[in-house]
């Protein structure tokens, strides 16, 4: 370990390998030790104490001018006056002095920006306090009296901040003590007449040192912690400065102060410097790097302005849409392919009005269009269904197939945002023939409206799965079937139940070992079992399991397994029909302000308001499809298995 590095009068230096110079070339400043010391005085009183610290590195000259008893008085302790520092102890000078308290590497391997301890007076880096540092539970007992002698900190050699129960010194300072101690005693045996008396010198000035220590390191803690507070409200008023400065830049150039001040200020990163004062060439490398943020905060601001008056714009039309839609007395299973509000206002019909930046825009502009509603209706559920259709593969229909959002085979996903036929429940499961379709509202987040951090629904019709269509196929087909022309009724029609393999196959492995499955010999084994509409198995499918399994499901066409399967979703119906708010009245849109009730509520309402005295199901209230896989949800039936039986 290398130890403290002073200069040839004894004060405080930065050790050679701290003084290397890169970089680029700097400029000539060897006249100044020349110029006349009034004049030369008059510089250095304006410089900080880190500056005049750097200059006395500069030359040998420099030190020589700087670092001397005349200087000692007039620059270095007024230095260190003005920045609020206690005096220094004995034995340093108030260059050491400056030098220790304003210095930020470490004093024994100059590794930079370090933190000091003031009660060993020492600036040291971890890696050094690690190697060097005593504990005096450790130090050898017979110098254990000794350590009164030399500084103690508190805190551990990991930690500056929280202080510890042990008591930490710098080794080489305990060695000096000790080396000295052993030196003057061992003159004391040799009968010298001068080393009790030195002894007892060095013994005294040590105890003033560490007495001082003591007492003044709290101080010092405390003036470290205000001059870093400081330096901090220095720092930002330079930066707010800074700022201040590119903004008006940013002004002169044409931008609007809310676009400016969106991307600038004093905590921006490009902004920060050491001085107040910016160059051109130092605000070039700024606007370089900072305009396209400001273009990007104009844009986002004049998206969101479009926005807002898009929002003001549906606001006035949603009367007008509603009142023609009232007028037509529509049953509520047309009325529920009649899309929200807003996504008919996003039609091109309708940009003109929604985006003109004029403020008359009233509610007769859009009146005198109401003569085009029914066509713009009617045009949008025609391109609703073509675009569906086209999601459809070829593959998947050949010249007999009826519509092809009909097929059992055309299984979409929904959009993951829906409205109108259940603004409070998500759907869930899969979206199969136009019946559901057709009352699928959804939107996705617009990819521009993404761009510029917003978040705008869009009309969106979900996507066709092509993996759920293929598992749709294998159980069309293990109906006996065929999937180019069996629809989606007649699925629903046939009525049959589904077992998973895979989890099947869970449980087998799980009582048998992983060796075990389906597809071998197996003991005979009762389990546990939910059975699966063929939708359903759709929904399970996806949110279970992935890609690729080329039987992912078991026919259950076993008629004893088939019986315990419809007779525990029978048994299970009272319960979900009486609390699933999945039905609507088809004559208004009443009992829940528009929203789908409980099958009681709405017979209740059919009674009373209708008259209906025998209500019938899919002619006087109709189901919500958003709410089939709630309806469907499968139940557990026991299945005995001794192998496996035959796959259709």
């Amino acid at each position: 370990m290398s130890s403290p590095h002073f200069g040839e009068d004894g004060d405080y230096a930065l050790p050679p390998q701290a003084t290397a110079r890169r970089g680029r070339r700097r400029k000539d400043l060897s006249f100044l030790p020349e110029v006349p010391m009034d004049v030369l005085l008059e510089i250095l009183v304006l410089l900080e104490p880190k500056d005049l610290l750097t200059m006395s590195r500069a030359s040998k000259d420099f030190r020589k001018a700087l670092v001397n008893e005349t200087m000692n008085r007039v620059i270095w302790k007024v230095k260190r006056e003005e920045s609020g520092a206690p005096a220094p102890p004995s034995d340093f000078s108030e260059a050491k002095w400056v030098a220790f308290l304003f210095n930020s590497f470490c004093f024994a391997c100059a590794t930079p920006n370090v933190i000091t301890d003031f009660f060993l007076l020492k600036r040291l880096c971890v890696a050094c306090k690690k190697a060097n540092y005593l504990a005096k539970c450790e130090a050898n007992p017979d110098y254990a009296g000794l350590f009164q002698y030399v500084p103690m900190t508190c805190y551990a050699p990991a930690s500056s901040k929280e202080p510890a129960e042990e008591l930490y010194c710098w080794t080489p300072d305990f060695e000096h003590v000790v080396y000295v101690w052993n030196g003057l005693w061992d003159l004391i045996d040799t009968g010298d007449a001068d080393a009790r008396a030195e002894l007892e010198r060095f013994q005294q000035k040590r105890l003033d040192l560490v007495q001082w220590i003591d007492m003044t390191a709290p101080e010092l803690y405390g003036w470290a912690g205000a001059l870093q507070e400081q330096r901090q409200l220095d720092k930002a008023s330079i930066n707010e400065r800074r700022a201040e400065i590119v903004r008006l830049h940013f002004y002169e150039l044409g931008y609007e102060q809310v676009d400016v001040d969106e991307v600038v200020d004093s905590t921006t990163l490009e902004v920060c410097g050491k001085t107040a004062n910016i160059t051109n060439r130092v605000w070039n490398n700024i606007r370089a790097k900072l305009e396209p943020s400001v273009i990007q905060a104009k844009e986002t601001r004049l998206f969101g302005l479009q926005c807002e008056l898009f929002d003001i714009r549906v606001q006035i039309f949603a009367p007008v849409w509603h009142e023609w839609q009232s007028s037509l007395n529509l049953s509520t299973t047309d009325g529920l392919t009649y899309p929200p509000a807003r996504n008919i206002a996003r039609l091109p019909i309708f940009s003109n009005l929604m985006g003109t930046e004029t403020n008359d825009v009233s509610t007769e502009h859009f009146r005198d269009m109401v003569e085009e509603f029914p066509g713009i209706i009617a045009d949008f559920l025609s391109s609703k269904k073509a675009d569906l259709r086209s999601m459809v593969p070829q593959e998947n229909i050949s010249a007999d197939s009826p519509d092809a959002l009909e097929l059992a085979t055309s299984v979409f996903r929904p959009p993951d945002n829906c409205s109108r036929a259940y603004p409070r429940f998500e759907w869930e499961g899969v979206v199969i023939g136009w019946e559901q379709h057709s009352m699928l509202h959804g939107w996705g987040t617009d990819d521009e409206a993404l761009r510029y951090g917003w978040s705008v629904p869009v009309l969106h019709l979900g996507r066709f799965d092509a993996e759920l269509s293929r598992v749709a196929t294998f159980m069309v087909e293990a109906c006996g079937r065929d999937p180019y022309i069996t629809t989606a009724e007649d699925m629903d029609v046939l009525d049959m139940r589904f077992m998973c393999r895979e989890c099947m196959n869970v449980v087998l492995r799980h009582r048998y070992g992983f060796r075990v499955d389906l597809d071998g010999e197996i003991p005979r084994t009762r389990m546990a079992m939910k059975a699966y509409t063929w939708r359903t198995a759709l929904s399970h499918h996806s949110s279970h399991f992935g890609r690729g399994s080329p039987r992912p499901f078991k026919l259950l066409d076993e008629p004893m397994y088939l019986e315990a399967a419809r007779d525990a979703e029978e048994e299970a119906e009272p319960d979900i029909l009486a609390e699933l708010p999945a039905w609507f009245c088809n004559h208004c849109p009443s009992p829940n302000d528009g929203d789908s009730a409980t099958r009681g509520d709405v017979l209740r309402h059919l009674t009373v308001e209708h008259n209906q005295r025998a209500p019938r199901k899919g002619v006087d209230y109709i189901f919500n499809e958003a709410y089939r896989a709630k309806l469907e949800e499968p139940r557990s039936i026991e299945v005995i298995y001794e192998r496996v039986p035959v796959d259709l």
